[in-house]
């Protein structure tokens, strides 16, 4: 070998091993990072844990004492300073259900998984300690005509609701749903389509709405809302609106805080529904349905068997849940709690299993059927012995909320085997189920007439 071949190869070597210790130094130093990153975080846990633990005690003593409004003051102040330790969430959660207050205990559980602490742990002991019991089936009733709590008098409903528009979403999270046949709500920040390398495109989101998924207004840029002047709210409610109206072909009808869950401001509110029939928050929508639960959904600290079991309480407790998505994937950098694909397949699946109980649908058509129900009155006009007549009244634009109401109607005659039902003189679909006749009708002010 010539010398010049010999220092070349000399040359190389070097350069090769200069290469590898670099490669060494910088995953030391990486996994040294690490490690101090770990061993901070544990040393954080367990400083606040030391700290939080006397003041459980005394609020377990409080409730031993049923001082119950002292305790739920303290937990709720120890939750705002401590958001990681998951111990006030499932006390106050279990305190909140033991008063009756679940509403407040459903709160308490999407607060929890807004932060950063083992979900999996919380629900499960917040059930082990309420012991939920099933409500009494929607189909209990000696009334003779009634409209059904969900469509098709199903037990409870489900929505998934994915926000911030990314790209993966689209890409991974839409081929599952479609697998299945379902359909879920897509928030997208406006501003951020075409513009930010992990959103989807125009055409991709105007894709899925030609599919039957719902486009919803999730702001121009996702300020925190409350901060803003006027113009500025302007443009991120209704400037967003009008975007996705032009965009999308069709305005969006729902709205999703960016930040703000749990944080109403009445001046913001009242923008955002300038043109939004609903927002997708807890405290908007338990005045139409009170048993709302809008879970976060994703992240490391989520599993496929809390998803099931928020499933199974749900069906328990006739809850209209809301689980609250974002990114479809993997946890990458400027995601947010993401859901695997595997893990979508595996929770529809299991809501397959389980869909003659669960009404799964798009917040739209899920809140505009609650809402129609509450401002639909039934007025009966004929009873007989085979047959009943009934008058619909609605004070509702039939052109925004028109998602049929499923309406039962008692015949009183045991294992009924035919039925015949027309709204307006328009013939009905009927479905009977022993002695109860089940219809769907239009929310408009007519006349319907059953006959058995």
């Amino acid at each position: 070998m010539s010398t010049f071949k010999k220092s070349l190869l000399i040359l190389v070597i070097c350069l090769l091993a200069t290469l590898s210790l670099r490669v060494f130094f910088t995953q030391n130093s990486k996994a040294k990072k690490r490690a101090n990153h770990n061993r901070s975080v544990s040393s954080i846990i367990k400083e606040i844990n030391q700290k939080t633990t006397p003041i459980l005690n005394h609020v377990n003593s409080l409730i031993a004492d049923r001082k119950f409004d002292s305790a739920i003051q303290i937990l709720n102040e120890t939750i705002t300073h401590t958001r990681i330790d998951p111990r006030p969430y499932i006390i106050l959660a279990a305190l909140y259900a033991k008063l009756g207050d679940d509403n407040r205990a459903y709160e308490t559980l999407e607060k929890a998984t807004d932060a950063d602490i083992d979900n999996n742990y919380v629900f499960r002991e917040f059930l082990s300690r309420t012991a939920a019991q099933a409500t009494a089936p929607d189909v209990i009733s000696d009334e003779r005509v009634r409209i059904c709590t969900f469509k098709n008098n199903k037990k409870c409903a489900i929505t998934y609701s994915f926000d911030d528009g990314f790209k993966s979403t689209y890409e991974w999270g839409l081929p599952v749903f479609d697998q299945f046949g379902y359909r879920a709500t897509l928030n997208l920040i406006s501003d951020r389509i075409g513009n930010n390398k992990l959103s989807g495109t125009w055409p991709q989101w105007q894709d899925a709405h030609r599919r039957g998924f719902e486009i919803g207004n999730h702001t121009m840029s996702h300020p925190v809302l409350r901060e803003l002047p006027a113009q500025a709210l302007e443009n991120e409610v209704n400037k967003s609106f009008d975007i996705i109206a032009e965009k999308i072909g069709e305005p969006p009808l729902t709205f999703v805080f960016p930040f703000e869950r749990h944080n109403f401001e009445e001046r913001v509110v009242k923008k955002i529904l300038e043109r939004h029939i609903a927002i997708v928050d807890h405290k908007y929508i338990e005045p139409v349905y009170p048993h709302v639960f809008n879970p976060t959904f994703g992240g490391r600290h989520f599993s496929l068997e809390t998803a099931k079991a928020m499933t199974d309480f749900a069906i328990q407790k006739n809850l209209w849940l809301i689980a609250q998505c974002h990114d479809v994937g993997l946890p990458l950098v400027g995601n947010y709690r993401p859901v695997s694909k595997e893990f979508l397949y595996q929770h529809l699946s299991y809501i397959k299993q389980r869909e003659s109980e669960i009404w799964i649908d798009t917040f739209k058509n899920v809140y505009r059927y609650l809402f129609e129900k509450k401002n639909t009155e039934i007025v009966l006009k004929n009873v007989s012995t085979h047959g009943v007549a009934f008058e619909v009244k609605s004070p509702l634009d039939p052109k925004i909320f028109s998602v049929p109401l499923t309406v039962a109607i008692n015949s009183q005659i045991e294992n009924l085997k035919t039925a015949r039902a027309l709204q307006n003189g328009k013939l009905l679909e009927v479905t009977i189920d022993k002695n109860l006749i089940f219809i769907n009708i239009e929310p408009i002010n007519s006349t319907v007439n059953v006959e058995f």
